[in-house]
């Protein structure tokens, strides 16, 4: 994982660069998913002592029949985070990578499933909450700082540190 995280970085300080060289407006790639995945499956093993697999018909991965769902970004605080409208989760991870580079990320652990009614009913705009886009067949789309305040305390942060304290001891 640390080596394949090395070469992300590599990855994406040349995207970087290409796209300051060509001046264009063009977003950047996204995390990802197979290493923020390993993160949170690593943080499981390491502080949880359980061992998710990987995902089966919903949710990133799994341990039994819980779903365990993983969003990522180069910055959680500038990024707009999606949802599909059938991606079902009872267990929601944010990993924050901004700080990748100097092997540092954060993780932020949300215990409330996609069908409770707080989720249900975040505000994803003036107009609707997360239910009505979801029922409209729409990917709800919002910004990380604005779903954590109307979270409130169900969003822990759970691990800020280096990503080299979660390796597994095999």
């Amino acid at each position: 994982l640390c080596e394949y995280i090395k070469f992300y970085n590599n990855i994406y300080k040349f995207e970087k660069e290409m796209k300051n060289i060509l001046k264009n407006k063009t977003r950047l790639p996204n995390f990802p998913e197979h290493i923020s995945e390993n993160l949170v499956k690593f943080y499981y093993q390491k502080f949880k002592n359980e061992f998710p697999t990987w995902k089966e018909k919903f949710g990133d991965l799994n341990i039994g029949i819980k779903r365990i769902e993983v969003k990522a970004s180069i910055n959680l605080d500038k990024s707009l985070i999606s949802f599909g409208p059938k991606e079902y989760f009872d267990i929601i991870y944010f990993v924050d990578c901004k700080d990748i580079d100097n092997e540092v990320v954060k993780i932020y652990e949300c215990d409330l499933s996609f069908y409770s009614n707080i989720w249900q009913n975040l505000q994803i705009n003036k107009s609707e909450t997360f239910k009505d886009q979801i029922l409209q067949k729409r990917r709800p789309r919002m910004n990380f700082k604005i779903l954590q305040n109307q979270l409130g305390d169900n969003i822990k942060l759970v691990f800020d540190d280096t990503y080299l304290k979660l390796q597994p001891n095999y």
